[in-house]
């Protein structure tokens, strides 16, 4: 199991986002006037006013979930930034970079149909696709996250769930993309989803005592998930989609980190190739795989 809760000041945090400031100005992305400025500006008052009577003043004119999501997306804005810096300038897909910056602050602002969501679900594609680098991944493209893993070609296609009632959906429309993607017997496909919306994970804020009881609340929702949907994921017929990687992204605050705004994220990789499927050596693959990308397997 990886360690996949991070407690930090939010001087800390601040500065891993200038950092990536720094950065995405020199490849020529925008960083004010869009949702990354706004984040940005909105560390900056929570880092100068965290536990001064001046907070309250804040508050008044910026609501505390308004703050909570700044802060989880900071996050995610940091880790891109920091993985895709080690990319050359004509590997960056700066395209959906800029995409990511832009939309509403937000996630209840979305539009279901509109083309608000598509801000949220390239910080979902892009952020996953780096924190796979972070893990030793050797990502082959980030549009649509390519890698190369043990001998095979892994195609991933993101689908951010934006209701429970859309999932069959971007199940049908995943499977249909990998599909088109697939190139030799080589290439293998997964289709990853990202639940914070659905879950409400990116608009509440656990308090717990520790960290164990974090964890223990993170994956009790992540096995609750997947048992619902298992039938679900198994009616997929292709066998080329190997399995379903959902992503979880958490906040809390931990009595025993001196109430630190606490991030975390939570990877399961739910397996449809077994020996069950006929698909042993497709099986023994997608072990290996988990225990590189996932936090858990179910």
């Amino acid at each position: 199991m990886r360690h996949h809760i991070t407690s930090q000041t939010y001087d800390e945090l601040y500065a891993g986002l200038l950092r990536g400031k720094g950065w995405f100005q020199s490849v020529g992305l925008p960083i004010s006037g869009n949702r990354f400025g706004t984040i940005l500006a909105n560390v900056d008052l929570i880092r100068q006013h965290h536990g001064k009577p001046s907070l309250n003043d804040v508050l008044q004119d910026h609501p505390m979930h308004e703050l909570w999501i700044s802060l989880l997306d900071a996050g995610s804005f940091t880790i891109i930034a920091e993985q895709l810096q080690n990319l050359r300038s004509d590997e960056l897909p700066r395209g959906r970079m800029k995409e990511a910056m832009s939309g509403p602050l937000m996630p209840h602002d979305e539009e279901q149909d509109g083309a608000s969501i598509q801000a949220r679900d390239a910080l979902f594609e892009l952020e996953l696709g780096s924190r796979l680098q972070a893990r030793g991944v050797s990502i082959r493209g980030f549009d649509d996250i390519k890698f190369g893993f043990d001998g095979g070609e892994i195609n991933v296609q993101c689908k951010r769930l934006h209701s429970p009632k859309t999932l069959q959906q971007n199940l049908d429309k995943a499977c249909s993309q990998i599909a088109k993607r697939i190139v030799g017997t080589k290439t293998r496909g997964l289709v990853a989803i990202g639940m914070d919306k659905i879950l409400e994970t990116d608009r509440n804020i656990w308090t717990v005592p520790n960290e164990d009881s974090l964890l223990k609340e993170t994956k009790d929702l992540m096995r609750s998930f997947l048992h619902e949907n298992g039938p679900r994921f198994r009616r997929i017929v292709d066998i080329r989609v190997l399995g379903i990687l959902a992503d979880l992204r958490f906040m809390a605050l931990v009595k025993d980190h001196n109430d630190l705004l606490t991030r975390g994220y939570e990877t399961a990789l739910y397996p449809l190739a077994s020996a069950e499927t006929l698909q042993f050596a497709d099986s023994d693959f997608l072990r290996r795989l988990g225990k590189k990308i996932a936090d858990s397997a179910e």
